[in-house]
């Protein structure tokens, strides 16, 4: 008998399961893969702050991305003022991270896909091929691509969003760029980031038709002279876009992307899974005191994060409708507003790459941004959350940030 299977060796799973064991409880960490860390389909953009909260081996980190530029839907370009982030080798990364899991006495088990998890008396069983195991709680750590979390009675988040990514060359390519357009990506963006050694990656974010909207960015690089050789088929997945309403069914609880804990600006997940992989675990060690982990408190967990994330993710998620209902002209105009002095100065000062809406808020309380966003809000998009996030950046209210919490 287990008292934790862990169903997904990507990070949120990984550093939930060596949070675990190395307080002493039975753990195993299933991957239906061959490998941990393949395939591999993030970018694996991440912040600083992450890195040192993690303790990430400097092998791990490909790069250091000082530059972040804009390019209007008319090809202008605007350079992003203190963004800072790092690109890491997402697959060096999973293998360090389930590697720990596996060191602090987690059971690593490759290869075998999870079928079905069903209650059993006070326990679970969890389907494996032919193979059975009981544990006492199973977290499904699966990403936003497996229907285990729905067929486990796990609510969905509000929406999904497709993503399509590949390498190819790419001139004139001094840092990270980010691509906006309705013709491209309605409401999103598509990017290219350099990777040291390698050829570029090419990607973007999309709520449907990934594959169409890859290979409209790719006319666009190659009629400006800019695209060279593509490497292969693009790859495509889904991220999580808004909160889940359930995270949480008995003994059976998610986490990281299965459980809608992505920025629903960017779509990265990476630091958000795993610093609920961190909440998860202080639950699951608390439910413990108090016998064979008391249901209530693991209920508790669903709550928590929320109470964390919930405004940062639900107002990128509203942002993002926002934009969807706007055109080129309207784009052009907002995105010239990264010009003006005052825009500038406060991103030198404010810029987070992992919590935005305190930066939101800032911005909200510049006159001509506000104007910008009272426009946009009031006749493109009745929501009255983001016409309070107006109103709360006008009144210079305290800004709203997950770390307050933290």
């Amino acid at each position: 008998m287990f008292d934790l299977v862990v169903v997904g060796s990507g990070p949120a799973g990984s550093r939930l399961a060596a949070r675990v064991a190395e307080a002493g409880l039975r753990t195993l960490l299933v991957e239906e893969h061959d490998q941990v860390g393949t395939p591999v389909h993030c970018t694996g953009i991440v912040g600083e702050e992450m890195l040192h909260r993690y303790a990430v081996p400097e092998a791990v980190c490909a790069a250091h991305l000082e530059r972040f530029d804009v390019l209007s839907p008319a090809g202008r370009r605007f350079r992003l003022p203190g963004v800072q982030a790092w690109l890491v080798d997402r697959q060096g990364l999973d293998r360090s991270l389930a590697s720990r899991a596996v060191q602090a006495g987690a059971e690593l088990l490759l290869g075998t896909p999870v079928e079905a998890i069903r209650p059993v008396a006070q326990h679970l069983e969890v389907a494996m091929g032919e193979r059975r195991v009981s544990t006492r709680l199973a977290v499904l750590a699966t990403g936003a691509m497996s229907t285990l979390p729905q067929t486990c009675g796990l609510k969905p988040p509000p929406a999904f969003y497709q993503t399509a990514q590949l390498r190819a060359e790419l001139s004139g390519l001094s840092g990270a760029e980010v691509h906006l357009g309705q013709a491209i990506t309605p409401g999103s963006f598509a990017y290219a980031v350099p990777v040291p050694g390698e050829m570029p990656r090419l990607g973007l974010i999309t709520r449907t038709g990934a594959w169409r909207a890859m290979r409209g960015f790719l006319d666009r690089l190659e009629k400006a002279g800019r695209l060279g050789r593509v490497a292969g088929k693009a790859t495509c997945r889904r991220i999580p876009m808004g909160v889940s309403p359930r995270s949480v069914r008995g003994r059976i609880l998610a986490v990281g992307d299965a459980a809608g804990q992505a920025k629903t600006t960017t779509g990265g997940g990476i630091y958000f899974g795993m610093m609920c992989a961190d909440l998860l675990a202080d639950t699951i060690l608390e439910a413990r005191l108090d016998g064979d982990f008391c249901l209530s408190r693991l209920a508790g967990y669903d709550r928590l994060w929320k109470k964390r994330f919930r405004i940062e993710l639900r107002a990128g998620h509203l942002v993002r409708r926002l934009f969807e209902h706007i055109d080129d002209r309207e784009l052009e105009e907002l995105v010239g507003i990264l010009e003006e002095p005052e825009v500038r100065g406060l991103l030198a000062r404010e810029a987070d790459f992992d919590c935005h809406l305190p930066v939101l808020a800032s911005l909200l309380r510049l006159p001509s941004v506000r104007r910008a966003a009272m426009t946009l809000a009031g006749r493109r998009f009745p929501g009255s959350f983001l016409l309070a996030l107006v109103q709360r950046g006008h009144s210079g209210s305290a800004r709203p940030s997950w770390r307050k919490t933290w």
